[in-house]
């Protein structure tokens, strides 16, 4: 299992970051440690490659990926986490070993770098933000 953290600026455009050991970009977070929550796990990785504290992020839904090339299965989760003030991304210190830098995007410049498994579910998992609704997904596909 997994967990994402969506996040926007001001100018409502996505927060990616880029690891050193990946060829894409990604959105904070990562893998479910031993009896920790996916929403525990978003609030522990926003921490440890950010370096801020979220109190409450928003569950946004779930997508199952399967294998894929060099990835096993998972179980994806995105939670949102809200929108990042001028202060707050000035106060972004990554990790260097895990994440060489950030940006935030328009969604047309975001889904050409992003991991190719996070790319299909995107578009529903905002559309979940827009509504106020949850979504179940499997590959990017909703069920």
């Amino acid at each position: 299992m997994a967990a994402s953290a969506i996040f926007r600026n001001e100018k409502g455009n996505l927060l990616l970051v880029k690891p050193t050991y990946r060829t894409y970009w990604l959105f904070p977070g990562g893998s479910v440690e031993d009896n920790e929550s996916p929403r525990t796990t978003c609030i522990r990785e926003v921490k440890e490659e950010l370096g801020i504290d979220i109190p409450s992020p928003r569950s946004l839904g779930m997508d199952y990926l399967s294998e894929e090339n060099e990835e096993t299965e998972c179980l994806q989760f995105a939670f949102y986490c809200g929108t990042l003030s001028a202060a707050q991304i000035a106060a972004i210190k990554l990790p260097a070993r895990e994440l060489s830098e950030f940006r935030f995007l328009p969604l047309d410049e975001v889904l050409p770098i992003l991991s190719p498994k996070l790319t299909r579910g995107l578009p529903h998992y905002l559309a979940a933000l827009d509504n106020d609704t949850l979504v179940y997904m499997e590959d990017g596909e909703i069920m």
